[in-house]
């Protein structure tokens, strides 16, 4: 099937953020103390985790507010989250500027995929649509011009814009509409991210094609296992639950069954001629370990 149109994920996929411990390190030589729960949440990418937890405001609250609203600095975070949580705490003002400085540090340690340039270029020579569909701060998105991104996406999709998360469909909608494609198209629209639920069962709801990158070490059914996690009210030790309840989990965002999911998670992996894993009960979704792999793969489907 042919390919007319790609959609990126923008963190995890095209751009590598510092890695966490990395940060975290870097911030304790800066003299920020993350030694508190908010430090658990800047090392997993979100710079605001220490404010947020002092505002004694919900992190998934505030995070889900901070990706769809245009908020251009943290003093307008802050002002937005005291307006829409009357029980919003007033954080210190060093607490703010530490905020600040970590946006930074992340904005500028921030850089692209390793052969994401050589991949972007190929795929525009081929004839394939470039879009980035983006969950992200307005603060964050500053990254895509440092790193040069609107060179191969002069108009990004991102959540802070438009107020649409992934993986609701009208994000994938607007994205594909902005490339002029409509749903009659989206068998030949394919998603690229590295978020499970938010790129992959996101596109897949909407008849999208999906290719999942898993740059990871950890194995793939572990990393689907992960990601679907706070959406399962399960006990994860229970290995015999999760295999019962995973594919229940999965059914509501698939349009199609997948009753290849059994015992084991290897009943639904297979592997290409070329060695890009695929998902055998999912049959618009594959598995590549790196961007790079993404031109061979198009040429081979």
């Amino acid at each position: 099937m042919s390919t007319r149109a790609i959609l990126f994920d923008l963190f995890g996929t095209l751009v590598q953020p510092l890695n966490g411990k990395r940060l975290l390190s870097r911030l304790v030589e800066e003299g920020i103390d993350i030694e508190n729960e908010g430090g658990e949440w800047i090392a997993r990418g979100y710079p605001a985790g220490k404010l947020v937890v002092e505002m004694g405001v919900s992190r998934r609250v505030a995070l889900d507010l901070h990706l769809a609203l245009n908020l251009p600095s943290v003093t307008s975070f802050v002002d937005f989250l005291r307006t829409y949580e009357r029980n919003a705490l007033k954080p210190c003002s060093r607490t703010i500027e530490e905020t600040e400085t970590i946006f930074e540090i992340c904005i500028h340690e921030a850089n692209l995929v390793k052969g994401a340039e050589g991949v972007l270029d190929e795929l525009r020579a081929q004839g394939v649509m470039l879009q980035l569909l983006s969950n992200t701060t307005t603060l964050y998105a500053q990254v895509i011009d440092r790193l040069g991104l609107k060179r191969w996406f002069s108009a990004p999709v991102l959540s802070c814009e438009t107020g649409i998360l992934k993986p609701n469909a009208q994000a994938f909608q607007l994205a594909a509409a902005q490339l002029g494609l409509d749903e009659s198209s989206y068998d030949e629209v394919m998603m690229v991210g590295d978020t499970w639920r938010s790129d992959i069962l996101g596109a897949i709801a909407c008849g999208m094609r999906a290719t999942f990158i898993n740059m990871k070490t950890s194995s793939l059914f572990q990393h689907l296992i992960n990601d679907v996690r706070p959406f399962l009210e399960l006990d994860f030790r229970d290995k015999v639950a999760v295999r019962e309840n995973v594919r229940e989990t999965l059914r509501p965002f698939l349009p199609m069954p997948i009753e290849a999911i059994e015992d084991s998670p290897t009943n639904f992996l297979e592997v290409d001629s070329e060695g890009h894993l695929r998902l055998a009960a999912f049959k618009n979704i594959t598995v590549i370990k790196e961007l790079a792999s993404l031109p061979s793969l198009l040429k081979w489907s």
